[in-house]
C-alpha cells in the first residue's frame, strides 16, 4: 500500500512541510509518483522514516541521521531498544510533571503567586496532554515569549482606558503598532497561532492575571487593532461579485440542462447587463469563459447541496461568507434556518439596491452582516448580527479565498475552528500550479491576468495535502477536497456540451467533530 504526503503526515503525527523538506535535503525521498504528481511513500519509506524519528529524538541532527542512513540502514531492533528506554524515562518525566502540576495547584489554592515562567515551563513538560497548543506550537511559544515586555504593554494599555482614551485616537496608534508587533514576534507570524493564543486568553483568566490583561483591556485592544486596520488598509470591494453573477446569469441560458437553477440570477445582474446576456449570449462562449461558467455553476450546485444535506442533519444557520449576489436566501422556501450574508459593504449596498429595484423582498430570517474581511473580525461581525455561538452553523465561502493573502485565510477558518462542534465550512481555493496540467496552468495564468487586471490579483493558492494537514491541526475534518476530474463527475458526467470544470480550483468541505 503506498500512502500520499497528506496521509503520511496524518498518520505520522509530522507536517506535510516537515516532509517536503526531507525530501529536499534527500533525507526521505518517496519510492513513487501517482500520475498526478503526488508523492507515493511505499512501506520501506516508512520504515525509514520511523528511523529518523527515532533517530532524531534520541538528539541527533538531520545531517547526522542523514549520514548514518548513508552508511547502511541502523537495525530496527536496536532502535526500538533505545525507544523503549526512551519511553522509560518519559514515563519518569510524566510522574515528574504530576508533581509540579500538584505543587502548582497547591499554590494556586494556597493564593501564592505564580510566574508565566511556571505555567510555561510545566506546558513544555506536556506531550499528549495539551489543551490548547501542539507540542510544536508551544516550543515556539517558549522561543518567542517575552514577558516583561507583555506586561510593559498590559500597563500601557490599562494606563490608556483609566485616562479615557478612545481606541481609535492618533495616540493609541503607537500603542497598537507595539501590541501588533509583539503578538506576531510570540507567534512568529502563524496566525492560527495568534488565534489560539487569543482563545487562552478569553477564556482562562488565570492566564490574563499572569499575563496581566484585563477583559477591558482586551475589548480597548479590539477596538484600537480594529480602527488601525481601517485607518492602514484600503478598503477592497468585492468587485468580482457582478461578474459571478453574470456568469450564474448566462448559465441559465445557454447551459442546457443548467447545473444550477437560478431563476433570479438575471435580475440580479440589472436591466442592462441582462439585456446584452439575452441579445448576445455566444459572447460568453468564448475563450476561457465556458470553464469559468461551469465553475461558478458547479460551485453554486455544491454549496447548495452541501447546506440541504445539513440542514436534513439539524444545522439551523447558514452563514454565507462574501455573498456577493447570491440568491438563496430569496429562493428558499425555508423560513426556519437563519440566514446571514456577510459581506464588504460596499458590494452588500449594491445588492440590496438591485434587490429593491427587481421588487426582491428580503425575508424575515435574513441578516445582512456588512465586513470587509481584511478589516474587522469575523467572530465581531457575527456576534453582533445575532449569530448564535452555542449552536452549530454552516458557513460557505465561495469564491473569496484566492483574493486574500494566505494569512488572512488561515486566520478566518481558525476563527471558524473554534466554533460549536457539528458546524460545518464548506469553501473553495486555489490550487497550487505544481498540482496543475499544463493547459489548467495556462488557464489559471489567464483567469488570474483577467482579475488582475479588474484591480483584484490572486493572492494566495494551496497545496491540497499541505492545506488537509492544515487544516487537521486547527482541528477540522475533512469530510470531501474535490478537484476538477471529481467535480466533472459529479455535476457534468453525460452532458453533450462538453462542460467541464478544471483543476483550477478546488472544493473543500470540513466540519468541526462532536464529541463522541
Amino acid at each position: 500500500m503506498s500512502l500520499r504526503i497528506g496521509e503520511l503526515a496524518r498518520k505520522s503525527g509530522l507536517t506535510v512541510r516537515t516532509l517536503h523538506h526531507y525530501d529536499a535535503i534527500g533525507l526521505l525521498t518517496p519510492s513513487g509518483r501517482s500520475d498526478a504528481g503526488y508523492r507515493l511513500y511505499d512501506r520501506k519509506d516508512v520504515m525509514r522514516l520511523h528511523a529518523i524519528q527515532a533517530l532524531k529524538s534520541f538528539g541527533c541532527s538531520l545531517a547526522e541521521i542523514g549520514q548514518a542512513l548513508s552508511r547502511g540502514k541502523p537495525e530496527l531492533p536496536d532502535i526500538l531498544d533505545r525507544q523503549v528506554r526512551a519511553l522509560d524515562a518519559q514515563a519518569r518525566r510524566a510522574i515528574a510533571l504530576k508533581d509540579r502540576l500538584a505543587r502548582l495547584r497547591e499554590r494556586m489554592r494556597n493564593k501564592e503567586g505564580t510566574d508565566v515562567d511556571d505555567w510555561l515551563e510545566a506546558l513544555g513538560m506536556l506531550h499528549v496532554y495539551r489543551q490548547y497548543f501542539s507540542e510544536e506550537e508551544l516550543m515556539r511559544l517558549r522561543q518567542g515569549r517575552d514577558k516583561d515586555a507583555w506586561r510593559e504593554l498590559a500597563g500601557r494599555v490599562d494606563a490608556a482606558v483609566s485616562a479615557g482614551q478612545e481606541p481609535d485616537a492618533a495616540e493609541a496608534r503607537e500603542l497598537v503598532r507595539d501590541i501588533i508587533g509583539q503578538a506576531g514576534r510570540t507567534a512568529e507570524g502563524d496566525p492560527v497561532l495568534l488565534v489560539k493564543m487569543r482563545g487562552l486568553l478569553d477564556r482562562e483568566e488565570r492566564v490574563r492575571a499572569t499575563v496581566g490583561f484585563s477583559q477591558a483591556a482586551l475589548a480597548w485592544i479590539d477596538a484600537a487593532v480594529a480602527a488601525y486596520r481601517r485607518d492602514c488598509r484600503p478598503a477592497v470591494p468585492s468587485g468580482t461579485a457582478l461578474g459571478v453573477a453574470t456568469l450564474r446569469a448566462a448559465h441559465q441560458l445557454l447551459d442546457d440542462p443548467p447545473v444550477f437553477v437560478d431563476p433570479l440570477a438575471l435580475a440580479m445582474v440589472g436591466p442592462g447587463r441582462e439585456a446584452v446576456i439575452r441579445n448576445d449570449p455566444a459572447r460568453f462562449a468564448a475563450g476561457t469563459l465556458p470553464g469559468l461558467r461551469a465553475s461558478v455553476a458547479v460551485r453554486a450546485r455544491c454549496v447548495e447541496d452541501a447546506w440541504a444535506a445539513a440542514r436534513a442533519r439539524g444545522l439551523g444557520q447558514y452563514v454565507i461568507l462574501g455573498a456577493g449576489f447570491d440568491t438563496f436566501a430569496y429562493r428558499t422556501a425555508d423560513r426556519d434556518s437563519r440566514i446571514f450574508e456577510v459581506d464588504h459593504p460596499g458590494t452588500q449596498a449594491k445588492k440590496r439596491q438591485r434587490l429593491a429595484e427587481a421588487g426582491i423582498a428580503a425575508p424575515e430570517n435574513l441578516v445582512f452582516v456588512p465586513l470587509d474581511f481584511e478589516r474587522r473580525t469575523l467572530a465581531e461581525a457575527l456576534d453582533a448580527a445575532g449569530f448564535r455561538r452555542d449552536e452549530p452553523a454552516f458557513f460557505s465561502w465561495p469564491g473569496v479565498t484566492m483574493y486574500l493573502p494566505e494569512a488572512t485565510v488561515l486566520e478566518t477558518l481558525a476563527v471558524l475552528s473554534v466554533m460549536v462542534a457539528g458546524s460545518e465550512v464548506l469553501f473553495d481555493y486555489a490550487a497550487d500550479p505544481e498540482t496543475l496540467s499544463e493547459a489548467e496552468r495556462k488557464g489559471r495564468e489567464a483567469i488570474m491576468d483577467r482579475a488582475a487586471a479588474g484591480g483584484e490579483p490572486w493572492k494566495s493558492c494551496f497545496e491540497p495535502a499541505d492545506l488537509a494537514d492544515r487544516l487537521a491541526r486547527m482541528g477540522f475534518v475533512v469530510i470531501e477536497d474535490l478537484g476538477g476530474a471529481e467535480l466533472t463527475r459529479r455535476y457534468l458526467a453525460g452532458r453533450s456540451d462538453g462542460l467541464r470544470k478544471s483543476g483550477v480550483s478546488r472544493i473543500v468541505h470540513v466540519t468541526i467533530p462532536r464529541s463522541s
